[in-house]
């Protein structure tokens, strides 16, 4: 027979399924709506669920962007300081990026920073390595609030664990990447 393939190089031993194999994981469809459950309207994706967190800060507020497909959650924190709002916010902004080079440990990572249409100063730190907080940002107008984003991966890295998870953070990031923006002031 020319030009078919039996799919066998020529032996008779029959093809052998490799001894792992991680399941592919169904992307969300990048659609997405605007919600209002903070003081701030965010755009987040349409497949993903949303749930309020209770903060115990009178300047704050927490929502949960829950992908439920994944097993990931974005938590969303938003400060609004009323007293002295520019010294808090500074104050925040240096803690938040403490906490994210504190969850990035000595992974490498990118740092993608930028003013959005509406005037926001956004970043956004990618993680070049499997760890269980792969993306982070923070978003202000220096002036009345800082929104910050944390995605939380529960998983145990592993290097096909890490193939098989690459999807979804790119999915996650370009939701975040969606989600700074369009922020504007509340």
């Amino acid at each position: 027979m020319t030009g078919c393939s039996s799919g066998q190089d020529g032996a008779d031993t029959p093809p052998v399924p490799r001894p792992k194999a991680w399941p592919r994981i169904d992307i969300y469809p990048e659609t997405y709506i605007t919600i209002d459950s903070l003081s701030l309207p965010l755009s987040v994706n349409r497949g993903s669920t949303t749930r309020r967190v209770k903060t115990g800060n009178i300047n704050s507020e927490a929502l949960d962007v829950v992908y439920p497909r994944y097993g990931a959650t974005i938590h969303l924190t938003l400060l609004k300081p009323r007293h002295e709002p520019r010294l808090a916010l500074n104050r925040a902004i240096d803690s938040r990026l403490q906490r994210i080079n504190l969850n990035l440990g000595a992974t490498p990572a990118s740092v993608t920073s930028q003013t959005n249409t509406h005037g926001i100063n956004t970043m956004l730190v990618r993680s070049l390595s499997a760890i269980p907080t792969p993306l982070q940002a923070i978003a202000t107008d220096s002036t009345t609030f800082l929104l910050s984003a944390t995605v939380y991966l529960p998983f145990h890295p592993s290097v096909g664990a890490t193939d098989s998870l690459a999807p979804v953070i790119e999915s996650l990031n370009k939701d975040i990447t969606h989600l700074l923006r369009l922020i504007s002031k509340p």
